[in-house]
């Protein structure tokens, strides 16, 4: 049987991180569990890293060390995703609002994921992958 591949918004680091910023921390706990105990693969943008690293760090005001090791877990633990050149310029011409989901959508289409976790289901409307909250998921396939 092989394990789902499951691609993660960047909200859901965020969420992951920041405990009182979301009421689906705990499912992300039990998500993240599963991935840690290799029943599930997770992958993510390599611009996420990016964009967590600037929130962390300026808005969040995560002091620097502490920013750099919870993006070095999300490293060690998952797989970095990164958008051919021709998946960005297809982004421009497809009908979604928001660019970013755009193109983490053409990622986690083309890396084979089962499901788009992220706490805006609405963001990915468009999305012929599955597309789940981390409670969503986690009460259908995790319990």
């Amino acid at each position: 049987m092989t394990k789902s591949k499951l691609f993660f918004d960047t909200n859901i680091f965020l969420d992951f991180f920041l405990a009182d910023r979301s009421i689906q921390k705990p499912y992300i706990d039990q998500i993240f569990h599963h991935a840690f105990q290799n029943d599930l693969e997770g992958g993510f943008a390599d611009f996420s890293l990016i964009n967590l690293n600037y929130f962390l760090k300026q808005r969040y005001k995560v002091e620097k060390k502490d920013a750099e090791q919870y993006l070095q877990i999300i490293l060690d633990r998952f797989e970095v995703v990164a958008p051919t050149k021709k998946q960005l310029q297809i982004g421009f011409n497809m009908a979604w609002k928001d660019y970013e989901d755009c193109i983490q959508f053409l990622i986690a289409q083309s890396w084979g994921a089962d499901f788009i976790i992220t706490s805006n289901v609405k963001d990915f409307r468009l999305s012929n992958v599955l597309v789940y909250t981390p409670k969503q998921f986690a009460t259908k396939y995790l319990n």
